[in-house]
């Protein structure tokens, strides 16, 4: 969802063709009591917002190695995991 709303806000249609041709390619995972458990943890201890703790508990639960994002505030968090930003 999140990367959707650039280019809708841009009005780029390219842009949404692309993100769902990567989509396409990624396997979905679902969302269990324990990711939302993780994430209320998270929050709570980190003072990140509800939607940042979704996805970093996912990433924790599932046993992701790496968690990419270009949002800075991530490196400031105790490395449970790997941060890797691109900005």
């Amino acid at each position: 969802m999140e990367c959707h709303v650039g280019a809708h806000q841009l009005g780029d249609m390219q842009l949404l063709e692309r993100y769902e041709r990567l989509f396409d390619g990624l396997t979905l995972i679902p969302m269990t009591g324990a990711v939302y458990d993780r994430a209320a943890e998270l929050r709570a201890r980190h003072r990140i917002k509800t939607p940042d703790a979704l996805h970093l508990a996912a990433a924790l639960e599932y046993g992701c190695e790496e968690f990419w994002t270009n949002d800075m505030r991530f490196a400031s968090l105790p490395a449970e995991i790997a941060f890797r930003t691109f900005k």
